[in-house]
């Protein structure tokens, strides 16, 4: 049998003959088709029937063990803040919650901003002239400018944002690159996250940007532009309860990053250094500076893969006194939240009982609120770290976690009074009220009523889906904790009533005023002790 390639040139095949060729083995036999039924023949299949007959098939299918699976955060690891929260509510009620929804199944992210799994179909040529009218989008853009620029500097100035819109509206919009056409959408969808008055287009503004970025991603070379616009793209996708798109829009900026070569100055310097003088050069330190802290803090939090620099760089820039960039104390804190296995249980609590100290010249109520939500995310996955050691921790370390906790639900509840929903307003005080819970102390039990009254005012004030189901399994844990109080007060009651009645020569005891079920009795110790004293001879 000749090759194919002989055959078309009517050649004589060399390879006929050789024993190493072997020719491909024929292919099965096709089943004949089989009925819908025992009593219906295939012709008489309707398609009714058929979609019936396929659904009755898909229930019969084991159902795939994805992300999405109950259970799924229990693989994630108790030291994140997904495995913690599943860790907690197993041990409370012997089994993980049921009834998954999104936000338990993407791993507990309590969301200020709803998520849609369904795409919004945008129409060919879509564009931010058909979601919203000009005076809508300086608006957004306006507010944008009053609330993200003084935590995320990525623009140079306002002027630059302003002038971002009006080019992705105007007349030029066709010659506008698809990176700053993203990029102004995402402004617009930011400015609505942050508004008292949300943009009806919001998650389109979103779906938008990212069919732009992915366009131009596959047809044109990356930009700087492009590192603008995924760095807005992962701000946003933070605000909503899927950490994975803000894990893969981090990801895409790293790539983009390293496309463009500036994976070689951070390499040699980290992304921190002073590259330079110019404008343009400032303005991708900064974004650099986004998009590692990002990357840093998503990487504790949810146990994602992080990227790491030069030991030497890192270590000169910790040393050295940058305190007066606001940015630079959150990169500070994002190292901080970086934990190794090599880190001892010591060292982690140093670095909780270091945290709280804001620098002076941080005066600003918002900046202040957003350094305090940073500072807690990182007390508290240092506190999941030591935990899943099953560690000891010092009174003073648990002090000053509850503290930490505490100051950043308050900080958080008066955010969302003046309308800066950082990702963070949620998911603060949603993981203080499990680790008061998982800390199990008359002082960290003390602070749970307050705790679930700053979660219900968030809640209220949010007022999506995600609010409402964190604070509904807040009062669910609540109750899983008091249940499993009275559960060991029961049986250890049952223990001592089975021991006094098997013993002989006790005196018959009054249980109801046991000292173990009336805390606020004065204790009767002689009394108490003969309860475990053998019996007179």
């Amino acid at each position: 049998m000749p090759c194919s390639e002989c055959t078309i040139r009517d050649l004589a095949c060399v390879f006929e003959d050789s024993p190493y060729f072997r020719p491909p083995p024929p292919p099965p036999p096709r089943p004949p088709p089989r009925a819908a039924s025992d009593s219906m023949p295939v012709s008489a299949v309707t398609p009714v029937a058929l979609n019936a007959l396929k659904s009755d098939r898909s229930l019969e299918k084991t159902p795939r063990n994805s992300v999405q699976d109950e259970g799924s955060s229990d693989r994630l690891g108790t030291n994140t803040a997904p495995g913690f929260v599943s860790s907690l509510a197993r041990n409370l009620e012997h089994q993980p919650l049921a009834a998954p929804s999104l936000t338990r199944a993407l791993g507990w992210c309590c969301a200020v901003r709803p998520h849609s799994d369904r795409p919004l179909l945008l129409t060919q040529g879509a564009s931010l002239h058909d979601l919203v009218d000009e005076r809508e989008a300086f608006r957004l853009a306006e507010v944008y400018i009053n609330a993200v620029p003084s935590v995320f500097p990525i623009f140079a100035s306002a002027q630059t944002v302003y002038g971002l819109v009006r080019d992705a509206r105007g007349s030029s919009f066709s010659t506008v690159p698809a990176s700053k056409k993203a990029a102004a959408a995402l402004v617009c969808a930011l400015g609505s996250v942050f508004s008292a008055r949300a943009c009806a287009n919001e998650m389109a503004l979103c779906e938008l940007a990212g069919a732009l970025l992915f366009h131009e991603s596959m047809n044109f070379g990356p930009t700087t532009d492009s590192i603008v616009a995924w760095a807005l793209m992962c701000i946003y996708k933070r605000a909503t309860a899927s950490p994975h798109a803000a894990s893969s829009a981090n990801t895409m900026a790293m790539s983009v990053v390293e496309t463009v070569f500036m994976h070689d100055q951070q390499e040699r310097h980290g992304p921190w250094h002073h590259l330079g003088r110019s404008e343009e050069e400032k303005r991708t330190q900064a974004v650099s500076k986004i998009i590692w802290f990002h990357n840093r803090m998503m990487g504790s939090e949810t146990g994602k893969t992080t990227f790491t620099v030069r030991q030497a760089a890192l270590d000169e820039y910790l040393q050295a006194d940058t305190g007066v960039d606001k940015l630079d104390q959150l990169i500070r804190l994002s190292y901080a939240a970086s934990v190794s296995p090599t880190d001892t249980t010591r060292e982690l609590e140093e670095r909780i009982l270091t945290l709280g100290q804001l620098p002076e010249n941080q005066s600003s109520i918002i900046d202040d609120a957003f350094h305090i939500l940073s500072e807690a995310d990182v007390a508290f996955i240092c506190y999941r770290s030591i935990r899943a050691r099953r560690a000891a921790q010092t009174p003073e370390t648990t002090q000053q976690l509850i503290h930490l906790g505490l100051r950043a639900s308050r900080a958080a509840q008066r955010l969302v009074e003046e309308h800066r929903r950082w990702w963070q307003v949620l998911s603060v005080p949603f993981q203080l009220l499990c680790i008061l819970l998982a800390l199990d102390t008359p002082a960290s039990l003390s602070y749970v009523r307050e705790s679930l009254d700053i979660l219900g005012a968030i809640a209220q004030q949010l007022a999506n889906d995600s609010a409402w189901e964190a604070h509904s399994t807040a009062h669910h844990l609540v109750r899983l904790c008091q249940e499993a109080k009275k559960r060991d007060q029961d049986a250890l009651a049952a223990a001592l009533r089975s021991t006094v009645h098997g013993s002989s020569g006790q005196v018959d005891h009054d249980w109801d005023s046991n000292i173990f079920l009336r805390a606020d009795d004065a204790t009767d110790w002689d009394k108490f002790f003969d309860l475990w004293l053998p019996p007179a001879q």
